[in-house]
């Protein structure tokens, strides 16, 4: 077993009194990707720039930026993001996106005053994992993650991701696969953007395929995997509270306070720099190989499952562009007081793990993974 301390930053966001000011004039921002790593909350973050870069159509490319606040004319997202990949490997000190036409042709001193704010508070854990040898030569390894944070109870979510995982871990260990496994437990949870995973994507060498495990063993239905099409299904539908929850049982995690409009790309946080610097944006979808043999499997186990939209663990995964395969169920009182033990029925537990074992060995007995 190996184990890495990790702490975790806070997710930040900006106050509404943050302001963009160019040639001494107010001007409104949509975007803004800066690292904060060093801004403390509650405090003015300024910064300042005499020679600061305008980025706008031909342009973009080649502009010196190094150090400077980069000005980019951007109606979307997307088109931020990908100034913001153009120019991301020089360091700039930052780069804010505003509405296309709203530049002038030529701009003076340009100065940033935010007010940053932490609205989920960082924290120190560990990482910890196992690796389980193959019984061939195969190098390709499976990387099998489950989250060990939660707010509140957490036995859903995700002591059971986590208890699968350990008995996967057992499993394995006495009949390996073909190939390596590495079994992780990432600190974090959903309710922490999974940063001990997002950590972990930062510094190791990324799987050839994943697994996420998290909510099992209760009465919902079963997920498995994501997809765009309906070849293996119609996405379930996910109901995202119990009916019988009270305001009494919830746990904020967020800290609820105004916020300014714009759209934050923290690059203090773990993995934002490398999503920004991704060649494409969306999301991988679950093998046709994984979704073929969770269906064999489903069929000699009498077990129904559809695709649907991944938490925060199966998504972060598929994001970094590693095939990933979601096992879970929805959790309606995930982050409430009302995750409780209770709720984890042994039958159904033992159920989900064996399904995700003979999935694993479909899936490598193969001899390549997909």
């Amino acid at each position: 077993m190996q184990s890495e301390h990790i702490e975790i930053p806070p997710v930040r966001s900006l106050g509404p009194g943050s302001k963009l000011e160019v040639s001494g004039t107010s001007l409104d921002f949509s975007y803004l990707a800066l690292d904060l790593s060093t801004a403390k909350a509650g405090d003015k973050y300024i910064l300042n720039d005499d020679h600061a870069v305008i980025l706008t159509g031909e342009k973009t490319e080649n502009a010196k930026t190094s150090g400077h606040i980069v000005l980019v004319e951007a109606a979307s997202s997307e088109e931020f993001r990908k100034s913001l990949k153009n120019v991301l490997k020089d360091d700039p000190l930052a780069v804010v996106g505003v509405n296309p036409g709203t530049l002038p042709e030529e701009i003076g001193p340009v100065g940033l005053s935010l007010d940053v704010m932490e609205i989920i508070p960082g924290f120190h854990s560990e990482n910890i994992w196992v690796d389980i040898p193959g019984t061939s030569p195969e190098k390709q390894d499976i990387l099998i993650a489950a989250n060990h944070g939660s707010i509140g109870p957490g036995a859903g979510d995700n002591a059971s991701g986590a208890a699968a995982a350990a008995l996967l871990a057992r499993t394995l260990k006495q009949n390996p696969l073909p190939v390596p496994v590495r079994i992780l437990w990432a600190a974090g949870g959903d309710a922490q953007y999974n940063g001990g995973l997002a950590l972990y994507l930062d510094k190791h060498t990324l799987p050839k395929a994943a697994v996420a495990l998290s909510r099992l063993g209760s009465n919902n239905p079963l997920v498995f995997g994501y997809r765009e099409d309906i070849t293996y299904g119609r996405p379930r539908d996910i109901n995202p509270t119990g009916e019988d929850l009270t305001p009494e049982d919830l746990i904020p995690f967020v800290r609820q306070q105004p916020q300014h409009h714009s759209g934050l790309w923290d690059l203090g946080y773990p993995s934002v720099r490398r999503r920004v610097l991704a060649e494409d944006q969306d999301m991988l979808t679950t093998p046709d190989e994984w979704m073929a043999a969770a269906e064999k499997i489903g069929k000699e186990m009498n077990m129904d499952f559809k695709p649907a939209f991944p938490l925060g663990l199966g998504g972060r995964l598929l994001d970094a562009d590693i095939p990933t395969a979601p096992l879970w169920r929805p959790s309606p009182y995930a982050n409430t007081k009302k995750d409780t033990a209770d709720r984890i029925i042994p039958q159904t537990m033992g159920k989900d793990i064996l399904f995700m074992e003979r999935i694993l060995r479909e899936i490598a007995g193969k001899g390549e993974l997909p």
